[in-house]
């Protein structure tokens, strides 16, 4: 055995066979190579996570890339936890089903760490625990994620992780099915004490993490020097809506991009449209096909728009598409009621990943009001948790 992978199971027992785990000897050596439990251990050089924190991240992972073989460590798991997890065992309908599920799951790539996933983990598991509460209802923390788990009572890695995907009583499954989604590329973890339950262990997932905010990082700077090529008086002119307290700063930043477009058409063709692959987000996935038609609708108009004033929407409108946007988030069927039915509009929800990717997403939205608001028009956008309401009205 190399020198490298022997220190890496040192390493391995001394994380995942202390504490209480080692009372109950799960041994994860029996069921999954040398490689793949390195793999799969991609938070433990993380210095701020806890031991079982990073145990969370490999044993969520050697679900997500190993599904089959972590059947049969499940089935082990149960074995040493009889009388925990009793109603755990084969017959019941949890049990059943992920099993199902493991066997016919496609592997997915690991979670890795996303320190800004981290940050509001941390930040809920703390809230949470002072307060003795459950759920996924902050006071004082932030959102800002794609998808959260909350497990309460275990302090184990292992054990958080098989409660999560084992779900008992969860009818929709959808802890597990944060664990498993393939789509969710990073996550932050936090344990920690909890007044009513002891301990609960806080799972928040994004679609990106800190490798891919780097390259996020990157692509920023590329769109900046972009726009850097119009003057600091020609962005200040398009920048007018900066001013206007009705609006909120994403929307601030859309009615900049928007203005700048109005202003000088052909040049920002030129200089930043053209230039997208640069900078902007994928359009060639099949999920964002209705991007790529966009980006192309959006190209076509400024090869022969002709130059406009700068745009500045109404305070009324904005509060209408507000007004609508609330009401529909707080589930009142009424919200239609906002709206003085003078202009047409539409009502739209995607999820959140950063003002820099949503401000750009929504410039190239296919039959999304891309162009007419162009020429005129008003969009609101408010944040809520896992995702954003869009309001679009053109009078």
């Amino acid at each position: 055995m190399k020198l490298k992978q022997l220190s890496f199971l040192l390493t391995l027992f001394i994380i995942t066979l202390s504490g209480s785990a080692q009372e109950f000897k799960i041994d994860p050596t029996k069921f999954f190579t040398d490689d793949e439990l390195s793999s799969a251990h991609v938070a433990l050089k993380i210095d701020e996570l806890t031991r079982e924190e990073k145990n969370v991240f490999m044993y969520c992972n050697l679900a997500r890339m190993y599904p089959k073989k972590f059947v049969e460590f499940y089935k082990e798991y149960l074995k040493t936890r009889t009388y925990l997890l009793n109603d755990y065992q084969e017959g019941n309908k949890y049990y059943t089903s992920l099993i199902r599920d493991l066997k016919f799951a496609k592997s997915a790539p690991p979670l890795l760490h996303d320190q800004k996933m981290y940050e509001l983990a941390k930040c809920w598991a703390e809230e949470a625990g002072q307060l003795g509460i459950t759920g996924h209802d902050r006071k004082s923390c932030e959102y800002g994620y794609q998808g959260e788990n909350c497990a309460y009572g275990y302090s184990d890695g292992v054990d958080i992780v098989m409660q999560l995907l084992i779900d008992k009583d969860v009818e929709s499954l959808g802890h597990r099915k944060s664990i498993l989604d393939a789509e969710y590329i990073g996550m932050g973890v936090a344990i920690r004490f909890h007044e009513k339950y002891t301990n609960n262990c806080v799972q928040n997932f994004s679609k990106t993490n800190d490798r891919e905010r780097k390259i996020e990082d990157k692509r920023q700077e590329k769109f900046k020097k972009y726009i850097n090529t119009f003057t600091e008086a020609e962005q200040e002119k398009a920048d007018a809506c900066r001013s206007m307290t009705y609006l909120n700063e994403k929307e601030k930043d859309i009615y900049f991009l928007i203005n700048l477009m109005r202003l000088y058409p052909q040049r920002f063709k030129r200089e930043v449209w053209d230039k997208w692959e640069d900078f902007g987000p994928a359009l060639k996935r099949e999920e964002h096909a209705d991007h790529e038609l966009g980006y192309q609708e959006v190209s076509d108009f400024l090869a022969t728009a002709y130059p406009r004033e700068i745009y500045i929407p109404s305070e009324k409108l904005i509060k209408e598409a507000s007004c609508s946007a609330n009401k529909w988030l707080e589930k009142d069927p009424n919200y239609q009621k906002c709206l003085t039915g003078q202009y047409g509009w539409k009502l739209d929800t995607y999820h959140s990943e950063g003002v820099f990717i949503d401000r750009l997403k929504f410039l190239t939205e296919a039959n999304g009001g891309n162009v007419l608001i162009m020429n005129e028009g008003v969009v609101s956008i408010i944040d809520k948790e896992l995702f954003s309401i869009k309001t679009i009205i053109i009078p």
